[in-house]
This record gives structure tokens, C-alpha cells and sequence, in this order.
């Protein structure tokens, strides 16, 4: 799942109107860490400089994973693992203000609603008038809870409409476009219509709108190309990637059909779930060519 190409694999049985039911993925496969080595991670996330739990802590995840094979991080140990990663990961431009990352712990939510209400409230907090806020919400892992999987890339995406050999709109996004139409989400079919959040939860998916006013257009321009503003091109200025899987602190799970990415070191690698990210900190009103 996570996928903007997700394409439903049996028959279509009755759920809400704008939902359907798909077979629920499997488990995922698990790093092939044995129990010493996930120990010794989760160690060595408890003894990283950000926490330096006291001996108590760390005795008490040593417990927990012998006798479960995993533990349950704190917010404030999820919050040094999204730093540490984001900081660890060296394809990122921005990771120079890895230390102002937020987190915004939603492993509580279950239900398809209250999720896709937090991540528009991740967008809110995020875009912050256009200064972007580094942020990161992390949902439930599937151990803890549902199993959750974001089908779209971004939180903010433009739909993609199929017209022949051509299309309207973005391309990458025909298939996910093509499934929230199949689901009874009815699109204007213009160049920039934002796609609703695509949920699946349990296996069943869902479409909901996300609101226009939190969803912050930057118009295109060029300060030597006046013409180009006549062409009526806009982006959306929150790069709020949807479909990553946080590893923290013990064994990971990838959920079926999600993006793999990049891994971060021995260090800060974990268990947890599926997770939305801005990490951008600056807003680009104008088109460099």
C-alpha cells in the first residue's frame, strides 16, 4: 500500500459511499535483525545524546523486548529518532536545521476520519502562512493499531486525467485519480485540481476533500520572463511526503507496496508506522530556468 498507482487485487465488496474494501495487505516483511541486535539498536537510540535515558529506561525496554520482541517508544524518544534520522540522511538539502524538527505524535487515531482530520491539521501547522514549519505526524504502527497506509505521495497532489494519448493535469497521478473517481469523488478536471487524501485503513479505502484553505498555491513567475505568469502555472509550496514508514529503535516492518526510500543508520532504525513529513523551510514564489 502507499502506492499512487494502487490498484485493488479482488472484487469490490459494499463499504461507505466513499470507501471501499480491498484485501487487507500482508504483515510486511521484518528486517532480519535477530532479538540481540534489535536490543542493542534500541540501546543505542536510549543512549544517543538527544535522550540519555537513565539506567531505569533502559532496563525497562531491555524487559520488553526479551519478553515481546519490541517495545513502545515515548514521544519524546520518537521525536530524537525523527531527528536523528532526518539529520542521518545525507540525500537530504535540508537537513542542516534537523534540530527544529516538530513531531506530532498521532499513534493514538484509528479510524479513517480523525486521521485524515490530522493531516490536515498537519498541513495547517505545517505551511504556517507560507514559512514553512519542519514536521513530521507519525500514525500508529500496525502491532499498535490499524494497518494505515497514505496512497498518496504528498499530502498535496494535482489529479491527473486520462484524454487519449494525453492528460489534463499531473500525469504521475492518473492511477490514484482514476481510483477516487471510482470511489465517487467527482473532480472539475482542470490542470490544478488538488486530489482528496487517499486512506486505506484495515484494507478499506477512503477519499476525503482536502480544504482549500489549507492548501497554500505559490503562482509561478520570472523576473525576466513576464510572459510566463500569462501561462497561469502554479505549485503547491507544502512538499508533504505521505508515504513513509519511520524506523526508530527496534525491528521494522515495511508495509506492502510502500516505498522503500532510504534507510537510516544502525542508530535510529525502529519500529513504527507510517509517517507525513514537511522538512522544507523556505517558500519559492518564483520559477528558476
Amino acid at each position: 500500500m502507499g502506492s499512487d498507482s494502487y490498484t485493488p487485487t479482488a472484487p469490490i465488496r459494499e463499504s461507505p459511499e466513499n470507501s471501499m474494501t480491498t484485501p487487507k495487505p500482508t504483515a510486511g516483511r521484518r528486517s532480519e535483525l535477530p532479538p540481540p541486535d534489535i536490543e542493542a539498536e534500541a540501546v543505542d537510540l536510549l543512549s544517543s545524546h538527544l535522550l540519555q535515558s537513565c539506567p531505569q529506561r533502559v532496563a525497562s525496554v531491555k524487559a520488553s523486548i526479551r519478553s515481546t520482541g519490541t517495545y513502545r517508544q515515548t514521544t519524546q524518544e520518537l521525536l530524537a529518532a525523527a531527528r536523528l534520522a532526518w539529520r542521518n540522511h545525507s540525500r537530504c538539502v535540508g537537513r542542516a536545521i534537523w534540530h527544529t524538527l516538530e513531531l506530532r505524535d498521532a499513534r493514538h487515531l484509528e479510524s479513517a476520519d480523525a486521521i485524515a482530520a490530522d493531516c490536515i491539521a498537519h498541513l495547517r501547522r505545517s505551511t504556517n502562512g507560507g514559512k514553512l514549519r519542519p514536521t513530521i505526524t507519525v500514525f500508529a504502527e500496525p502491532s499498535n493499531g490499524p494497518t494505515i497506509a497514505i496512497l498518496n505521495r504528498q499530502l498535496i497532489g494535482y489529479a491527473g486525467y486520462r484524454d487519449g494519448d494525453k492528460y489534463v493535469g499531473d500525469p504521475a497521478n492518473a492511477e490514484l485519480t482514476d481510483l477516487a473517481i471510482a470511489l465517487g469523488w467527482s473532480p472539475s478536471s482542470g490542470r490544478f485540481d488538488v486530489l482528496p487524501l487517499m486512506l486505506s485503513i484495515d484494507g478499506v479505502v477512503s477519499w476525503h476533500d482536502i480544504p482549500e484553505d489549507a492548501v497554500l498555491r505559490v503562482a509561478l513567475t520570472h523576473p525576466n520572463y513576464p510572459q510566463i505568469a500569462g501561462l497561469g502555472l502554479s505549485w503547491h509550496a507544502n512538499p508533504a511526503v505521505s508515504n513513509m514508514v519511520l524506523a526508530a529503535g527496534v525491528c521494522v516492518t515495511q508495509p506492502r507496496r510502500s516505498p522503500a526510500g532510504s534507510w537510516p543508520p544502525r542508530s535510529v532504525r525502529a519500529t513504527l508506522p507510517m509517517a507525513i513529513a514537511t522538512t522544507s523551510s523556505k517558500q519559492s514564489p518564483t520559477l528558476s530556468v
